[in-house]
């Protein structure tokens, strides 16, 4: 049984995503500007296809982050809401800056994106003023495919799987760990 995740929505063209992708570093420059030793931590989905946002994304946005605001309240790490726009054609979006404690924010931006089958489709970048965190940073291997297992970004640049199958993995994750 699948659900209408992707067929509801407005569709979006690769020049939007590429227009906000340009928006959002903006945004990071610009708060650098005023703080520039502040850790930028951006919340988004990998998502593929040309839907990225509706009423169903958008609540599994906010249900795969329930974890990380409330691993954050553990570990009692301040930070500060820098962007926060749910309605974006785009996909949701949440840009915070949390101090400078890079390293501490990518340990636990991993922890959130590995938790479930689910939670894969978080997609949690760390950066400084200096350099956008990795996986590599903390000796670990890149992010995989949903699919294959193969480095996630070999099969994205291959079209290596069709969106129809992403599309179904995701359904599929989404309903196994109870978030549709």
């Amino acid at each position: 049984m699948t659900s209408n995740l992707f067929s509801d929505g407005a569709k979006v063209e690769l020049a939007k995503m590429l227009e906000r992708r340009e928006q959002r570093v903006l945004t990071y420059y610009n708060y650098w500007q005023k703080e520039p030793t502040a850790t930028i931590i951006s919340l988004k989905l990998n998502i593929p296809g040309p839907i990225k946002n509706n009423t169903q994304i958008k609540a599994c946005f906010e249900r795969l982050l329930k974890p990380f605001w409330a691993a954050i309240e553990a570990k009692e790490l301040t930070y500060k809401v820098v962007f926060s726009e749910l309605e974006l054609l785009t996909g949701p979006e949440i840009i915070i800056a949390g101090g400078d404690l890079a390293l501490t924010w990518k340990e636990l931006a991993l922890s959130i994106e590995t938790r479930k089958t689910s939670s894969r489709l978080l997609d949690v970048d760390v950066l400084t003023k200096q350099k956008t965190l990795t996986r590599k940073d903390l000796n670990l291997p890149p992010r995989r495919c949903y699919l294959c297992d193969a480095e996630a970004k070999v099969c994205a640049r291959s079209r290596r799987h069709s969106i129809e199958e992403m599309q179904a993995w995701i359904d599929n994750a989404l309903r196994k760990d109870g978030l549709i």
